[in-house]
């Protein structure tokens, strides 16, 4: 079974903007531990606003956080040339800290990837 279609970059540009999505909903939920971001939101009539906002956010996220995981655990089984307890090591990081290890999974080895396969396997350097 050929799996070329992670390497396009259609596929490549849905799971950076995915991640961007995740990790945006990441961050605005976050906030919401800071204490004087509470206080002001209970105080503001932004609040229905912001909470539509955020709303909208998780129903984003949810799909975006599927297409990330399941896009990089088919990545490392079928396409990464690692060793095989290299690849037990990342699913265990998966599934211990999905969705995270997912996107630690993406800027470490599916970009990497990505950019040697553009450059025609040079090795890239990084400025």
């Amino acid at each position: 079974m050929k799996f070329n279609w992670l390497e396009s970059k259609v596929v490549s540009m849905l799971i950076f903007w995915s991640i961007v999505v995740c990790l945006t909903c990441f961050a605005y939920g976050l906030s919401f531990a800071v204490p004087w971001i509470r206080n002001f939101l209970n105080t503001s009539s932004a609040n229905n606003g912001l909470g539509n906002l955020f709303a909208a956010l998780v129903v984003l996220t949810i799909p975006c956080m599927l297409i990330v995981s399941f896009g990089m655990a088919m990545f490392c089984a079928f396409t990464d040339r690692s060793p095989v307890c290299v690849k037990v090591l990342w699913f265990l990081l998966f599934l211990v800290t999905w969705p995270f290890g997912s996107m630690v999974y993406y800027f470490t080895a599916y970009r990497a990837f990505i950019k040697r396969k553009s450059t025609g396997g040079a090795p890239v350097r990084e400025s």
